[in-house]
């Protein structure tokens, strides 16, 4: 982009030319463009002689399109797979723009409200804030040094938060912003439920940009592992492995024994040895066996259910069985 021989009318056509009509984007690419103009121009370093501008995707293919047809050496297939490759790649960096940018960090660090995001729906630049010190002394504060997540004490806090926020991202007409809250929400969905708030909350620390993507490999494994380790201080885990339910198994086995020592004790203590009284069979009422063994039950009548595991009974004298 030859930009060196450029004034205010060329920097104006240009951004008509691309059909960008928000005012408040208008008015950022134009202040990009005429600093670029100014500082850079064609004989910067090749790391900076591109100006990323925010565009349609739309009008990103048309032109990749139209130059794809002048040159004459594609097929028709061709060219629409260059046009839509470059509707892609402007996409791509329209997310980057805007989620990036004054009106996102502004976002990540009041939420859907407060005087930053205000001023970054103005047009002014909410990121640094001046503040006179002691004396001639002079701080500056940046609005990355406060998140919004900071706030939240409980998954109910994270869902309110991001309501609002994308609430306030569609009514400020920013769809990447959208995106990327929702994605962030469905992402959260897929997570254990001790998981979710601290991943969360150290997504949007972290990303002191603006808004975060949606999945972080290596800050998802760091939480769950942090949660992991949590689950049991005695049991550390260093390593890949469900053992959340490994421990819940152990619990339960641990708990089924329990109550088999405690069912084994009571039975000892019927017999005799705490209450004086021998047990009586339910079946004949006679001392010396239980029911299960009874030699009077009826055999087709008597059986264990299956179900509930417990032992049913029938004298042979009261079954119509004609038992053996």
């Amino acid at each position: 982009m030859k930009t060196d021989d450029w004034d205010l009318e060329m920097v104006n056509e240009h951004l008509q030319s691309i059909d960008l009509k928000d005012p408040i984007a208008r008015s950022g690419a134009r202040n990009r463009l005429k600093k670029w103009i100014a500082k850079a121009g064609v004989n910067a370093s090749s790391s900076r002689s591109i100006v990323s501008v925010k565009q349609e995707p739309s009008v990103a293919s048309n032109l990749a399109r139209d130059v794809a047809k002048k040159l004459g050496t594609m097929d028709d297939d061709e060219i629409e797979a260059v046009a839509a490759q470059a509707g892609k790649k402007q996409d791509q960096m329209n997310e980057v723009i805007e989620c990036t940018s004054g009106y996102a960090k502004a976002m990540r660090h009041c939420g859907h409200e407060g005087a930053a995001l205000d001023k970054a729906v103005e047009g002014e630049d909410p990121e640094t804030e001046i503040v006179k010190g002691v004396g001639s002394e002079f701080k500056i504060k940046t609005i990355g040094t406060k998140c919004v997540s900071d706030d939240w004490k409980g998954m109910d806090d994270f869902y309110l938060a991001m309501a609002q926020m994308v609430t306030r991202a569609e009514g400020d007409d920013r769809p990447y912003i959208v995106r990327r809250l929702n994605a962030i929400s469905n992402h959260v969905h897929k997570l254990c439920m001790g998981v979710q708030l601290p991943y969360v909350k150290k997504l949007f620390k972290q990303f002191y940009k603006g808004i975060p993507t949606a999945v972080n490999e290596t800050l998802a494994s760091t939480v769950e592992l942090e949660w992991r380790n949590s689950l049991s201080k005695k049991h550390v885990i260093t390593s890949g492995g469900d053992d959340s339910k490994l421990l819940e198994r152990i619990k339960a086995a641990e708990n089924r024994a329990e109550k088999a020592e405690k069912r084994a004790a009571a039975a000892e203590k019927g017999k005799g040895g705490g209450s004086g009284k021998e047990i009586l069979c339910h079946c004949c009422h006679e001392t010396g066996h239980i029911a299960k063994n009874c030699p009077s039950a009826c055999k087709k009548c008597s059986k264990e259910d299956p179900v509930s595991g417990s032992w049913r009974h029938k004298h042979m004298d009261k079954c119509e069985c004609n038992s053996e």
